[in-house]
C-alpha cells in the first residue's frame, strides 16, 4: 500500500504532489516521508481515519486536549529512550549528598512533564488556512534533554474522511544554545549561571526573535519550513474539507435517534463503515500517537423491557454486555452504577467501568448510558483513554 499513490489520487479528500525538491525516504500506508535538503527538516505526511475537530468555538478545550496529547507523545518517547538507552544509577560512591542525589536521579530517570508538571511539550499553537480552508498549525517538542532536542512541527488539515497531518520534524545537533545564549546576556557580573537559567521560562527560549541569531536550531527551521509550505503554493488541494460543525441535535439514522455530543466529538466514517449497521462512532483526536477518545452509539431493536423491574433488567442486560468486553483484558472487571428514570419515566442506567487490557498495566475507563426508548433499546458509550471528560452525549 502507498500513501503518497492515494495522495496522488485524491483518495482521501486530499490531493498533493510533493516538490520536485523533496527526497522520497519511505512510503507506506499510513505515512510518507521526504527529505528535503533546502529546509534541512524531514517532511511526513500522515493519514489517520479519525476526525480532529478545528471547531473555534471549542478552542480552549483544543488547546487543553493539545497540551494533554503532545504530553502523552512526549512522555513515550522519553520511555522509549530509556528502552533503548537503560539509565545507569547514580554510584554510592560518588560524593553527592542525598538531595543531591536524589535529584539527579529524578533527572536522568523521569521526562520534563513529570519533574515539572507545568512545563508543556507545546511550543504554538496557531490557526492559518490552505485555500481557504481552516488548519492548525502545532510545533511541540518530542524530546527535550541534554544531546537530544526533536522538535516536531505539524499543519493538521481535517477531512471529511479522516485528517492529513503534514509535519516537518528536525532533531538538533547541539541542544543548548539558546538557553546558554540567554543565561550568559542576562547574567549580572558575579553571579551563579545556574542561578541565571532558572529565571528564564521556556516562552523565552523558544521567542521567535531568537531564530536569527540560531538559524540552525530545529525550531528556527520548523518555523522557516512551516512558514514556507504555508506560503508557498504547493501543488495541494483539499477536495472534502470537514464540514462545520454540526447542528445540536444531531439525527443519527444509522442508530435511529438524535444525539447531543459532547464538544468536539465528530462522527467517524471510516470507522462506522467496519462497524456494526446500527453503530454510529464519535470521536475526540488532536495529534498522531497521542490517543483519542471515542464513544458509539447504537440500538439493539429487538430488545423489549417492561414491567415494574425494567431497570433492574436493563442494568442485567449491561451488566452481560460489560462482562463479555472485559474478557478481552482483565476478567476482575469494576463496575459502578447509577439507575433513574429518564423523559415519559423510561428506565435508564448510567454505569462506570475499568479493566486491565491483555495483562498490561493500562485501564480503560468506560462510562456507559443504557438507556430504554418506547420501542426499543439504545446504548451510548465514551470509552476514555486515558482520562474521563466532563460531559456526557445526551440521547
Amino acid at each position: 500500500m502507498s500513501l503518497l499513490a492515494d495522495l496522488h489520487a485524491g483518495s482521501h479528500g486530499l490531493q498533493f504532489t510533493p516538490p520536485s525538491s523533496w527526497q522520497l525516504d519511505a512510503d507506506e500506508d499510513a505515512f510518507v516521508s521526504f527529505r528535503d535538503a533546502t529546509h534541512r527538516v524531514d517532511w511526513y505526511l500522515e493519514f489517520s481515519p479519525l476526525i480532529v475537530d478545528l471547531s473555534t468555538r471549542h478552542d480552549e478545550l483544543l488547546r487543553e486536549d493539545l497540551r494533554h496529547d503532545t504530553i502523552t507523545v512526549f512522555e513515550s518517547y522519553f520511555a522509549m529512550a530509556k528502552t533503548e538507552s537503560p539509565i545507569p544509577p547514580v554510584e554510592q560512591g560518588v560524593d553527592l549528598d542525598a538531595v543531591t542525589r536524589e535529584t539527579v536521579h529524578n533527572l536522568l530517570s523521569l521526562p520534563r512533564t513529570k519533574r515539572d508538571p507545568n512545563w508543556s511539550p507545546v511550543v504554538s499553537i496557531e490557526r492559518a488556512t490552505i485555500s481557504d480552508v481552516p488548519v492548525l498549525v502545532v510545533i511541540h517538542r518530542l524530546t527535550y534533554s541534554a544531546g537530544d532536542e526533536l522538535i516536531i512541527g505539524r499543519i493538521v488539515i481535517s477531512l471529511e474522511q479522516g485528517t492529513i497531518y503534514l509535519s516537518a520534524l528536525r532533531r538538533a545537533d547541539m541542544t543548548g544554545v539558546r538557553e546558554s545564549f540567554l543565561v550568559i546576556t542576562r547574567q549580572q557580573p558575579g553571579e551563579d549561571g545556574d542561578a541565571g537559567l532558572s529565571e528564564i521560562s521556556q516562552a523565552m527560549i523558544d521567542d521567535p526573535t531568537l531564530d536569527e541569531r540560531f538559524p540552525d536550531h530545529p525550531l528556527s527551521a520548523i518555523r522557516r519550513a512551516l512558514h514556507w509550505a504555508l506560503t508557498t503554493p504547493l501543488n495541494l488541494s483539499i477536495r472534502t474539507p470537514l464540514s462545520s460543525e454540526p447542528e445540536t441535535p444531531m439525527m443519527l439514522p444509522r442508530s435511529g435517534c438524535s444525539i447531543t455530543p459532547p464538544p468536539r466529538f465528530r462522527v467517524c466514517p471510516a470507522m462506522a463503515a467496519k462497524m456494526d449497521s446500527s453503530l454510529t462512532p464519535f470521536i475526540r483526536a488532536t495529534v498522531p500517537q497521542g490517543g483519542s477518545y471515542g464513544f458509539d452509539v447504537w440500538r439493539v431493536p429487538s430488545l423489549s423491557i417492561k414491567g415494574r423491574q425494567a431497570t433492574q433488567r436493563l442494568r442485567r442486560i449491561a451488566e452481560e454486555h460489560m462482562r463479555e468486553w472485559g474478557r478481552d483484558g482483565d476478567p476482575a472487571v469494576e463496575f459502578e452504577w447509577v439507575e433513574y428514570s429518564i423523559r415519559d419515566g423510561l428506565p435508564g442506567v448510567s454505569t462506570y467501568v475499568s479493566f486491565h487490557v491483555h495483562g498490561r498495566e493500562i485501564t480503560r475507563w468506560r462510562i456507559g448510558l443504557w438507556i430504554m426508548t418506547a420501542l426499543s433499546f439504545v446504548s451510548a458509550w465514551l470509552a476514555l483513554f486515558p482520562v474521563p471528560v466532563k460531559s456526557s452525549p445526551q440521547l
